[in-house]
């Protein structure tokens, strides 16, 4: 508070509250909370739950408005179509939005549908991620029985559910990543291991026919003829039946290979692109139509008031017949005129002067 000295004319100030430099309360109060829920366990990665390889079905905990909901569903189109997200809409800012997660998280874990559980929003201020500092919300994240992934602004950002969570993503797009598996890494993956076991079953295969031919060979040697033919024949049908039983099964891995490339194919981003677009060219059509009969019903309506209007006008009244007297610029509605006054009389093609005579 500035105060003056008068006998010297000097100006002081007065100091009511006094605080560090720096880090200011929000700051403080972080840094304690973190102290206490650090030496109680909760950060250990000893606690930390692993997250699932391919998670099936992801729980998306996030504004259904902001930036990250948009980042995230991009970029698990992108790597794993395959997966589920089901979002559990919530308050990333404000105050009422450490409450809205912790219901939306109770809801999550509640329905158990889901393999893992994304925390995540945009950047912000300190003060924009204060939602995510909530005591509560850190506890409730420690005991969950899902998987939890943080990512909360962006990646020089540190919130309390960062250091509690399961693990802690930089941006939601790296959470994103994390949580889906390349699908071209997967279809490359399936066709090493397609050429491997066809190399392998023709490794077999020809070790196989190799033994018996030494077999063979051998019979030849110590056996009479009609022995030699009936182990030949015996050979034979045992290499067929061999040919026959991994042809069969290499046929089978193929259809079953062929059957996950479609799946991956059908689920790709570009066929429901398709539709959103054949979808998009029906409602500009329908938009275009309505649009049409609105002008048209628009203008009828003008054309009947016009009608209406002109049927109305004085104008047209006095086109029937009709005329206006006006005395002294007033209108005259009753045969109360002194004789002699002067009158105007209003026609359709102009005006008449005219005095009054002897009223009857």
């Amino acid at each position: 508070q500035p105060t003056i000295y008068t006998q010297r004319g000097e100006l002081q100030l007065i100091a009511e509250h006094i605080e560090d430099a720096g880090a200011g309360a929000l700051h403080q109060a972080f840094e304690r909370l973190k102290q206490r829920l650090q030496l109680e366990g909760l950060f250990d990665s000893a606690n930390k739950r692993p997250l699932p390889t391919t998670p099936t079905c992801i729980g998306l905990i996030t504004s259904p408005t902001g930036a990250a909901l948009h980042d995230v569903l991009s970029t698990l189109s992108r790597r794993n179509p395959l997966a589920r997200v089901i979002l559990y809409p919530s308050q990333v800012q404000g105050e009422a939005a450490p409450t809205l997660l912790r219901q939306a998280l109770y809801t999550a874990l509640k329905h158990k549908l889901c393999d893992v559980i994304l925390i995540t929003r945009g950047g912000g201020s300190f003060e924009d991620l204060q939602a995510f500092n909530d005591e509560a919300l850190a506890r409730q994240i420690a005991a969950a029985q899902i998987p939890i992934v943080s990512a909360v602004g962006h990646e020089v950002d540190f919130s309390i559910c960062d250091f509690v969570a399961d693990e802690r993503a930089a941006t939601p797009t790296a959470a994103a990543e994390r949580l889906s598996p390349d699908q071209a890494a997967w279809q490359q993956r399936l066709l090493l291991a397609q050429q491997r076991l066809t190399q392998i079953s023709q490794q077999r295969l020809s070790h196989t026919q190799r033994h018996l031919q030494q077999q063979l060979a051998r019979l030849q040697l110590k056996s009479p003829q009609r022995r030699l033919q009936e182990r030949g024949q015996w050979l034979d049908d045992l290499i067929r039946r061999l040919n026959s039983t991994t042809l069969r099964q290499l046929d089978k891995t193929c259809r079953q290979l062929n059957q996950h490339v479609t799946a991956l194919q059908y689920r790709s981003p570009s066929e429901p692109l398709k539709q959103r677009q054949q979808q998009l060219k029906a409602l500009s059509s329908r938009l275009q139509q309505a649009a049409h009969n609105s002008f048209e019903r628009q203008q009828q309506d003008w054309q009947h008031l016009h009608t209406r209007l002109a049927g109305t006008s004085p104008q047209n009244i006095l086109a029937r017949g009709y005329s206006i007297t006006r005395h002294k610029g007033e209108i005259v509605r009753r045969a109360n005129l002194a004789a002699g006054a002067a009158l105007e009389i209003q026609v359709a093609d102009g005006n008449i002067h005219a005095t009054v005579g002897d009223k009857s």
